[in-house]
């Protein structure tokens, strides 16, 4: 017995419990209305399974971010591209010459005003995590000998459908 009332555990293998009040000694039982008295099996499941949901949708952003950096220089390179064409006076079979370089879906257009090329080029982003079209713009000065009053909306590749 326990001077003074109270419980006692005892320690080691097979613990039991002594009650002051009655001197009963048995194995010790978990109350049933305590809390954290239930099974921790699963537990490590589930956090693995919300680490590898959390990785994968941490890579797909990541990947689809990157898409979108890709198709944004894709787009400053063929605006760039189709300005130097423009300003030789190369105007013939644009979008086949510089097909490869644009992304899928892409538009151009090519204005002239004071002896300056502009051209724009727009494209959906891949995936379509952003909304919008990405765009970028190119300006060259024209050669001597190229007449001026080049104006043109194309499409370089056929949009997917």
């Amino acid at each position: 017995m326990i001077a003074g009332g109270g419980t006692r555990l005892r320690s080691g293998v097979g613990a039991e419990l002594e009650d002051a009040d009655t001197g009963y000694a048995g194995a010790w039982q978990p109350d049933p209305g305590c809390a954290g008295t239930g099974s921790d099996e699963g537990t490590v499941t589930v956090e693995a399974a919300l680490g590898i949901c959390s990785v994968v949708i941490v890579f797909a952003l990541a990947a689809g971010g990157l898409a979108t950096v890709i198709t944004q220089l894709r787009c400053t390179g063929a605006a760039a591209e189709i300005a130097r064409l423009t300003a030789r006076g190369d105007t013939d079979g644009i979008a086949e010459r510089v097909g490869g370089s644009l992304p899928e879906g892409a538009d151009f257009e090519v204005t002239e005003s004071e002896g300056r090329v502009s051209v724009s080029v727009s494209a959906p982003p891949v995936g379509r995590l952003v909304p919008g079209r990405l765009s970028a713009e190119a300006y060259a000065v024209l050669e001597p000998g190229v007449s001026g009053s080049v104006v043109r909306r194309d499409t370089g590749r056929e949009h997917p459908g």
